[in-house]
């Protein structure tokens, strides 16, 4: 990144120009440690406070993703136990076969949308996971170079 070929030709300013330029959570990070200036112990506790503050805001989605993942099977199960419920009424009842049959194609319709709706989540909430797992380690590089840089400077 041109954050890591400033700090690598010791161009501090220009480094500190590109994080406000572009303010993405990388640059945020990169620009709290900058801050610091030779401090490197002072350096690394800002990288790692702001990462675990914008880390935050990431997870803060995936957690709903994960609660679909994990709610909508139950939901299925719970259409297939409604579903299932109504045919026995149906069947208490002396109805036909064509009333049975309903209450079983409702508990099905149930139990797939559920598992449907499980499956598309897990696919998303696995893509965004990672996708964040790359950017904390695209960051996590970066810090590492403008440290070394600090440290040979």
């Amino acid at each position: 990144s041109g954050v890591s070929q400033a700090a690598r030709s010791q161009q501090w300013d220009a480094a500190g120009q590109l994080c406000r330029k572009f303010p993405t959570a990388m640059s945020r990070i990169v620009a709290s440690g900058l801050s610091h200036g030779g401090d490197m112990k002072g350096m690394k506790i800002a990288f790692h406070e702001q990462m675990s503050v914008e880390a935050v805001g990431f997870k803060r989605y995936l957690d709903y993703l994960s609660a679909i993942v994990t709610i909508s099977p139950l939901l299925g199960l719970l259409g297939t136990v409604t579903g299932m419920i109504s045919t026995f009424s149906v069947l208490d009842n002396g109805a036909g076969a064509s009333a049975v049959t309903g209450g079983v194609g409702e508990a099905l319709v149930a139990t797939a949308t559920g598992l449907c709706v499980a499956i598309l989540a897990f696919c998303v909430y696995t893509y965004f996971s990672h996708q964040l797992d790359t950017i904390v380690t695209d960051t996590e590089k970066v810090c590492m170079t403008v440290m070394q840089a600090r440290k040979n400077a």
